[in-house]
Formats: C-alpha cells, structure tokens, sequence
C-alpha cells in the first residue's frame, strides 16, 4: 500500500500535471497550480481512493504539501504493529 506522500503525489503528478522537481514539502499547494477548484477536486479524488468519506480534515490550496499529507494519513487505517504473514495463518499437520 502506498504511503499517503505518494498517494498525493501521485495523483498531482498524474492528474493535476503538476512536474515532479516542483513536488517540495514546504510547497503551497496554490504554488503547485491549484486553486480552490482543483484542491476540492484533489480532497474528493483522494476520499474516493482511499474510501474515507467519513473521516474529518480538509486539504485546501492554503496547505503545504507536507501539510496535505499529514491530512491524508490521518484518513488511512493505521498499520498493523505486528506483520500478517501466511505462514503463520497456517497450522501445521502432525
């Protein structure tokens, strides 16, 4: 599963064309070429992909990219502290 820092790069290098030297944490969201649309337009896109309709935080253009992916992973389940691995899903047989 992709981080939400390139979840939301992706989807601005892809669907906002915004160019990948420009992609810097400390970046306004308005300086990478979005205005009020096209941050709503990002905000919808990204609770769409990741299925978080009902979780709280707004990604507006007045954000720093950093900002925005602190946003994004709030949305995202937390990672299992424990890896889920098959074999140990799997008894073995005597």
């Amino acid at each position: 599963m992709p981080t939400a820092r390139e979840s939301l790069v992706t989807v601005l290098t892809g669907k906002f064309e915004v160019p990948p030297a420009d992609i810097r944490d400390e970046a306004l969201l308005s300086e990478l070429g979005l205005d009020s649309l096209a941050a709503a337009e990002l905000h919808v896109t990204l609770k769409d992909q990741h299925h978080a309709q009902h979780k709280t935080g707004e990604i507006s253009e007045k954000l720093t990219l950093r900002e925005a992916v602190d946003v994004l992973a709030s949305w995202l389940p937390e990672p299992s502290a424990e890896p889920t691995r098959a074999a140990d899903r799997t008894q073995a047989t005597p």
